[in-house]
């Protein structure tokens, strides 16, 4: 990039502060949600040659090193963009035609069929499926088909691209009737919380109201 041998270098905003970004380039166009995390494996029969007071250790290590870096997970995006900032670097965000292509084609098209191979689903890795699913998918509008793998859009129901509730969540109760769509349900659904408390996921799936259409049962 500072040799004119590319236009455009692709990096975490808080690695474009130690590589300071900054001299060479006047944009940061994104954001580009990123966090930097290292994992650390270990092959099972050497785990199970550990004595059980070291595994111990190396266990509450882990969840401490895991705390940590949720602590301070902000500054991986939001701080770090205004370092950036700080040091002269612009924030350009992705236009609406970007974030709808990463949406509709890089993401289902390109970025999950590639993990799920690397997985080796479905033969292997049925849990992180599953794990997407439930804690991914909702904030980015996919699911993964925990049969053959397809990969199949559906609507937002967690997180700032979410819409409000139809109802209030504290409110009366409501049943699957009071609701046109699926979306409606499960948004309703995910901010009521606390167990279901309107009984709208009668088999404990996590889906509410699924007879509603657009639901992905």
């Amino acid at each position: 990039l500072q040799n004119g041998t590319v236009d455009v270098g692709t990096t975490g905003a808080l690695l474009a502060i130690g590589g300071r970004y900054h001299e060479i380039s006047s944009y940061m166009a994104g954001p580009i949600i990123g966090f930097g995390y290292t994992t650390n494996v270990i092959n099972g029969d050497l785990w199970e040659s550990v004595p059980a007071d070291l595994q111990q250790i190396i266990l509450e290590e882990g969840a401490r090193a895991e705390l940590e870096a949720l602590r301070i997970a902000p500054y991986h995006n939001i701080l770090a963009v205004q370092a950036n900032q700080a040091a002269g670097i612009q924030p350009i965000p992705f236009s609406e035609d970007i974030v709808r292509y990463i949406a509709g084609v890089v993401l289902p098209q390109n970025v999950l069929p590639d993990w799920l191979e690397r997985l080796g689903y479905p033969e292997r890795n049925q849990d992180a499926v599953r794990i997407f699913n439930e804690h991914a998918g909702p904030y980015i509008g996919l699911r993964i088909d925990e049969g053959d793998g397809t990969v199949m859009g559906l609507p937002i129901t967690k997180g700032p691209r979410a819409p409000e509730p139809k109802y209030d969540p504290a409110g009366p109760d409501r049943n699957c009737g009071d609701f046109d769509t699926w979306q409606e349900a499960q948004v309703f659904y995910e901010a009521a919380a606390g167990g279901d408390p309107h009984q709208l996921d009668r088999d404990g799936n996590g889906v509410a109201c699924e007879s509603l259409p657009g639901s992905p049962s």
